[in-house]
């Protein structure tokens, strides 16, 4: 399971045009570095970026709109099918990535031989 938040705030900027900064965390609240996220609009317009080694990310001057959210990291589960609604001026973005577990589970089967009646 993955979450994700986002914060808007005013500021002088282009009637179409969006910052979008965020962060990308565990589930423990630790970075996640060369995390690859891509915004996507209904339109098809798709921005791309790796956050660095804080977890960070930036991409200026979006056009604003709804985008669908992807965020991808070997060892965590997919961040996807998630719609944020950029607004002209900054916007923040809190996503959170939860760690794949994999699990290992051994079964044990023990069956007796089956008897044969030797007598007719």
């Amino acid at each position: 399971m993955a979450s994700l938040s986002i914060l808007a705030s005013a500021r002088v900027h282009g009637a179409d045009s969006a910052d979008c900064a965020g962060v990308v965390l565990d589930e423990n609240g630790v970075p996640i570095a060369a995390t690859k996220i891509t915004l996507q609009s209904s339109g098809g317009q798709t921005f791309r970026v790796e956050t660095d080694g804080a977890g960070r990310f930036l991409l200026n001057n979006v056009s604003v709109g709804d985008y669908q959210v992807e965020a991808r990291k070997e060892g965590f589960f997919v961040l996807s099918g998630q719609t944020v609604t950029l607004r002209p001026g900054p916007n923040d973005i809190h996503l959170t990535l939860n760690h794949a577990e994999e699990m290992h589970e051994q079964v044990q089967v023990t069956a007796a031989p089956n008897q044969i009646d030797t007598q007719d």
